[in-house]
């Protein structure tokens, strides 16, 4: 059940969230916070059992974790310029990046520069997450890819709560970003935070070149991963011609669009106003984000503009309203190759932009 209250700073806990006692569940690894911080950041590895773990497989169970944020020395540095508000950046992976390097050097430039915090996820899958019988990052097949999407949604919607209720009265606000799959990843996780009880007014969600669909996966320029003659060789697809074999696929993948979040937060908004007599504003504090800054690619073959377009319509209807601070969207010259190498020239700006937007009380 929504709330419709203005938060009071109580734990999540408290509010009987969806994911509660999350403080208890995270352990996390003092070693770690030896090796890889330094003078301006505090890096520390943290683990818990993912919300998911009934379903996922043998070795994928427990969420792992990077916790970044400023040293009292960076904060010092700031001076005039600390943050009003504690800012917390959730970090979503793109396809195949299993790694925390990318990520890890944005985090340190938005401590150093910005004293915010951020949190950089590991995916269900990728790296000490993957499955022994699994090559690389490669997801061995569409059901373990529809699950690794399910999981690290409820994960990452299950930090974002941890992180928000854990500070002060008012204090923290929340930024989802991520690049590719995690800029659609990032908005499904904005949704889920909304439903999940953060206000939405706390949170900024920041994708950066991405897709309300999975379907660019049988579609777009990444269909050439996929093996079709396995597929094809199917007892139950033999039948079928490639070109109708594509379609049955791209009809699959289109069920599990963003429109579906979109539509169920859609559904609350108007529970809250017509069974319990919510105001508008109430609502719209409570379940329309608080800044949406969007970055597509205008020659993406990955990503064609086919799927980008509506991305950015799905979103500015269902979560956005007269109170988020909605940006025009940005188009970047160039595709999916130019994003990936521009990430410090305008991903990181995009952030700071929404961050900003939020940090008001």
């Amino acid at each position: 059940k929504i709330s419709v209250k203005p938060d009071d700073g109580s734990s999540a806990d408290d509010k009987g969230a969806l994911y509660p006692g999350m403080k208890d569940k995270i352990e996390w690894d003092k070693a770690s916070k030896k090796k890889l911080s330094n003078d301006a950041i505090s890096v520390q590895l943290g683990k818990f059992m993912s919300p998911m773990q009934h379903a996922l497989p043998k070795g994928t169970r427990q969420c792992r974790f990077y916790y970044v944020k400023p040293t009292a020395l960076t904060l010092d540095n700031l001076k005039a310029n600390k943050p009003s508000h504690e800012v917390v950046v959730i970090m979503m992976p793109a396809t195949g990046e299993a790694g925390k390097t990318e990520r890890l050097a944005m985090a340190n430039r938005l401590a150093r520069d910005h004293g915010w915090s951020s949190v950089i996820i590991t995916a269900p899958f990728y790296a000490a997450r993957k499955p022994k019988d699994q090559k690389l990052f490669f997801i061995n097949n569409v059901k373990d890819f529809f699950l690794q999407t399910i999981a690290i949604v409820n994960e990452a919607s299950a930090l974002a709560w941890y992180f928000y209720s854990e500070g002060k009265s008012n204090s923290r606000r929340i930024c989802v970003t991520g690049f590719s799959w995690g800029a659609a990843m990032s908005s499904l996780v904005s949704i889920t935070c909304m439903l999940a009880g953060i206000p939405g007014q706390h949170i900024a969600c920041i994708p950066y070149v991405g897709s309300g669909t999975p379907a660019v996966l049988p579609d777009g320029l990444l269909q050439r991963s996929i093996d079709w003659d396995a597929l094809h060789d199917n007892d139950k697809h033999k039948s079928l011609t490639r070109q109708e074999l594509k379609a049955a696929t791209l009809d699959v993948f289109l069920k599990f669009d963003l429109d579906i979040m979109a539509n169920i937060l859609s559904d609350h908004r108007k529970q809250l106003l017509e069974v319990e007599g919510a105001s508008l504003d109430q609502v719209d504090s409570r379940l329309s984000l608080g800044a949406l800054r969007m970055i597509s690619g205008q020659h993406d073959h990955i990503i064609t503009r086919k799927y980008s377009e509506p991305f950015v319509e799905i979103l500015e209807k269902g979560a956005v309203s007269t109170k988020t601070v909605a940006f025009p969207v940005q188009w970047l010259l160039g595709g999916h190759v130019t994003a990936a190498l521009a990430k410090h020239w305008y991903q990181i700006p995009a952030i700071v932009d929404a961050g900003k937007a939020i940090c008001h009380d």
